[in-house]
């Protein structure tokens, strides 16, 4: 079997079920552990491994945890990335802990995006819910908040940010303050975090940075 079809086996096969619960904001979630732990029986039965490995990149003034997602079958390899970026500071944690969340949470989703795993809007373990500083998938300097939306409007979802941020990075926006800027003001409100982003904003974010990302390749 390639190890695109054992990938699509994977994909179609895994189930890792949410069996974590965020006591702050009452609902369950999936760790790294509870994804790979599932994985586990699928890649003996194919032969399979994945590896993740973790690079830091400074962009600007910040620092952001890069997560690589590998599945290797013989000679080949697929691999998935994601990013997190690390908070200045969050309260009870010290700057190796801080770095090990940005880890865990750039491998969660680096993994995610490899095997398809959808978490719709759910956060991680590290979500205080406004009891400490958020990660950001986006660097720049914080702006004034927009205005509270109407409770119509929707926010885009995790995987949704984490497909934005991948697109910044791949056209090269992420590199370039000025132009990082300007996006935050045309599609978050003047703000950093891609969270904030609206629901109908992202088709045409999406097009956008697609169209730089293919001039950039």
């Amino acid at each position: 079997m390639t190890i695109q079809k054992t990938l699509s086996d994977i994909q179609a096969r895994l189930k890792a079920p949410k069996s974590q619960e965020n006591k702050f904001g009452g609902y369950k979630y999936r760790s790294l552990e509870d994804i790979q732990e599932a994985l586990k029986p699928l890649l003996s039965e194919h032969g399979a491994s994945v590896r993740i490995e973790d690079d830091i990149v400074l962009v600007g003034d910040r620092h952001y945890v890069k997560a690589t997602a590998s599945l290797m079958l013989g000679g080949d390899v697929i691999t998935a990335t994601a990013f997190a970026r690390e908070p200045l500071a969050k309260k009870g944690m010290d700057e190796s802990q801080i770095t090990g969340a940005a880890s865990s949470y750039a491998r969660k989703y680096a993994m995610n995006g490899l095997f398809a795993i959808d978490d719709t809007r759910d956060a991680d373990a590290t979500n205080d819910h406004g009891k400490g500083e958020p990660m950001r998938f986006a660097d720049d300097k914080q702006a004034v908040q927009p205005p509270r939306p109407a409770a119509t409007a929707e926010r885009i979802s995790v995987e949704q940010a984490q497909h934005i941020n991948e697109l910044l990075y791949s056209s090269g926006i992420i590199e370039a303050p000025d132009r990082l800027k300007k996006f935050g003001d045309r599609y978050l409100g003047g703000s950093s975090d891609m969270g904030k982003m609206f629901l109908s904003d992202y088709k045409s974010a999406v097009a956008a940075l697609e169209k730089l990302s293919k001039k950039e390749a």
